[in-house]
């Protein structure tokens, strides 16, 4: 039973996921997790500004299946990836951009 949890963690969060992958060499693009802290701060926005190797997919980070991921998931600039993002993190704690 103590292994449930981390399972179904690794089905629920993509992020955790994606670090499993990495741990065992598996081969899978770079990725930010970007979450609002509450009062509106928006963490590590600031060192994805600098990335502009677009195109970026900009999705939730955690829940099942294709939970959040739009026909517009997929953006191609700087200022469509930031609002994709925040819009996002009005109904996600976290989202992950890769």
């Amino acid at each position: 039973m103590g292994q449930t949890k981390p399972r179904l963690e690794l089905v629920l969060s993509k992020a955790v996921l994606k670090d499993k992958w990495i741990d065992t060499g598996m081969p899978t693009p770079a990725y930010f997790v970007v979450s609002d802290k509450g009062a509106g701060v928006i963490k590590r926005f600031d060192q994805l500004e600098v990335k502009q190797d677009f195109p970026y997919i900009v999705k939730p980070s955690k829940g099942g299946n294709s939970r959040g991921i739009l026909e517009d998931s997929i953006v191609f600039n700087t200022s469509s990836r930031k609002k994709l993002g925040q819009d996002l993190l009005v109904t996600y704690d976290q989202i992950l951009i890769e």
